[in-house]
């Protein structure tokens, strides 16, 4: 798995490559009735989610979504075990997300390092 951390103005874009399959989100600081939250955007979807630091993790609890702008229903919000955590010096992850009805639709995890040829490329 690779992760690329790109800018693109007050947003970043995530892009994770699992075995060679792309998949892509753009994440920004919530606005709004969103203040104070993450808000992670997976084409027309929108998840805003409160970062929760609990026993040296940084735990990423989904709150709220929308599909282009409106509001869906609580009840239907994907949820799951989603964490981040400094480890040993390395930055490790373990993300769940799981839909009502539909169940698992991913779950992957690991840690990353920096990537030798991109250290000091700026």
């Amino acid at each position: 798995m690779t992760v690329d951390l790109v800018p693109e103005g007050a947003t970043e874009r995530w892009t994770r490559t699992f075995d060679g399959r792309r998949f892509s989100s753009v994440q920004s600081s919530g606005r709004g009735r969103d203040r104070h939250l993450l808000v992670e955007r997976f084409g027309g979807i929108a998840v805003a989610i409160a970062l929760v630091v609990d026993a040296g993790r940084l735990l990423l609890v989904p709150r709220r979504w929308s599909f282009l702008g409106l509001p869906l229903p609580r009840a239907l919000l994907p949820r799951g075990e989603s964490f981040e955590a400094e480890e040993d010096g390395r930055f490790r992850f373990d993300v769940e997300i799981r839909a009502p009805v539909v169940g698992l639709i991913v779950a992957y995890r690991g840690e990353l390092a920096p990537d030798p040829a991109t250290i000091g490329a700026d």
